[in-house]
């Protein structure tokens, strides 16, 4: 049976090198439905590891708490984000009130950001693009940082105000491209801040935010050059793994309290968890599988139809051929067996085609996005095993009618 499997691939290839064209039109669907769950399951599978390392960027035990939604939303609720363009932001005053009433609290880091800032040296500039943050200095414990040279800034820096900074690689790149950023001053809106520091390289969050282009400064610096206009996202680290939800009830009460909420309907702040973002991500994992089968399906339906059309064609040309095989004594079974091995070969070829140029698609793709392509196993027995079952059951019927032809009328056939 495998020698007839392979002699059925060596007719195959030569009607594909034959009729090159006919056959690339005829297995377009099953190429285009083939690269479409590579494409789409594998630069999935990337961006949720992106995204899920990410995420547990804040740590172990700890949560946010800031005024917009965390996470991945689609919806939208103009109710819900004119409530929460109307609630007040977060303040250093709420990270102290959570640090002397939440006993099940270890520490809270805070930050907020400001974008499209320029820094500058005596000789060089970058673009207005960088993302300033303001930060406290257990920051570092919970945003996922590490540090290339140099230091953070500590607790004293940050109760004096202190002006420091702390790069990321790609303002380093810009700035100083040849020698070490540590102790050169920068301007900050034309204030001078001395480099303590520098971030090792991140890449994109999500693939799509630039994680390396920015500076941090102690949150005092920052609130002097651009106010309380900023929201702060506090990051708060519970004792335990044991009091991590009994930390979560705490804040949530606190902040009821502190902002006269009465019921959930009014709360106007969101706290968010590794595992609550996690969960948002198989959700949009699963409307993304659910979608992508729906095109592929399409997709390897008119391939599907293209294989009939060409198995179809296939057994008329071929009717003398079939007459001479029984006439000589091939049974039914084996002409069944011959065509439709023939239509399974030739889906399984265009799913093959499909799987190479969807490899690199999403290897360009996934470059370009600056996240990794990772084309799950069962992505790829999904396509090749869709492509083996289009191609027998559209190859059936003409492979059926191959083998119910008379063999005395069919040696006739012109």
């Amino acid at each position: 049976m495998i020698q007839v499997f392979f002699d059925n691939f060596k007719l195959v290839w030569n009607s594909f090198v034959s009729n090159p064209l006919r056959t690339l039109i005829t297995l377009l669907g099953i190429v285009i439905g083939t690269i479409t769950i590579i494409v789409t399951m594998g630069l999935f599978e990337g961006l949720s590891g992106k995204v899920e390392k990410d995420f547990s960027m804040m740590g172990a035990d700890v949560f946010s708490v800031s005024k917009w939604p965390m996470g991945i939303s689609f919806s939208y609720d103009p109710k819900m984000w004119d409530k929460i363009l109307k609630a007040p932001n977060l303040s250093m005053e709420d990270r102290r009130a959570i640090l002397s009433h939440c006993p099940s609290v270890e520490f809270v880091a805070a930050y907020a950001d400001a974008r499209g800032i320029r820094l500058k040296t005596t000789h060089s500039q970058t673009s207005a693009s960088v993302r300033l943050t303001g930060a406290t200095a257990d920051y570092i414990d919970t945003g996922g940082f590490q540090i290339a040279l140099g230091r953070f800034f500590s607790e004293v820096e940050e109760l004096e105000g202190a002006r420091v900074v702390v790069l990321a690689a790609d303002v380093v790149d810009s700035l100083f491209p040849l020698i070490n950023p540590i102790g050169q001053k920068v301007r900050i809106r034309e204030r001078p801040y001395t480099v303590i520091g520098t971030l090792a390289r991140r890449g994109k969050w999500m693939g799509m935010v630039n994680l390396d282009n920015g500076a941090m400064v102690p949150m005092p610096a920052f609130l002097s050059s651009y106010g309380l206009r900023q929201p702060i996202i506090l990051h708060v680290k519970a004792k335990s793994s044991e009091s991590f939800e009994r930390a979560q009830d705490e804040v949530k009460r606190l902040m009821w309290q502190r902002r006269n909420i009465k019921t959930e309907d009014e709360e106007n702040f969101f706290i968010g968890t590794y595992e609550s973002m996690t969960r948002q991500l198989k959700e949009l994992s699963f409307v993304v599988a659910i979608s992508t089968f729906a095109v592929s399906a399409l997709s390897l339906l008119v391939g599907g139809i293209g294989i009939l059309n060409i198995m179809l064609v296939a057994v008329t040309e071929r009717t003398r051929e079939i007459g001479l095989r029984r006439a000589l004594g091939a049974r039914k079974g084996r002409i069944l067996f011959q065509f439709a091995s023939e239509a399974t070969v030739l889906s399984l070829l265009g799913a093959l085609l499909g799987f190479g140029i969807g490899l690199g698609v999403s290897g360009l793709i996934g470059w370009v996005g600056a996240f990794p392509s990772q084309v799950p196993l069962w992505a790829i027995g999904l396509a090749l095993g869709t492509s083996i079952v289009v191609g027998i059951t559209f190859g059936f019927y003409p492979a059926l009618r191959a083998s119910r032809l008379n063999p005395i009328e069919a040696m006739r056939a012109e």
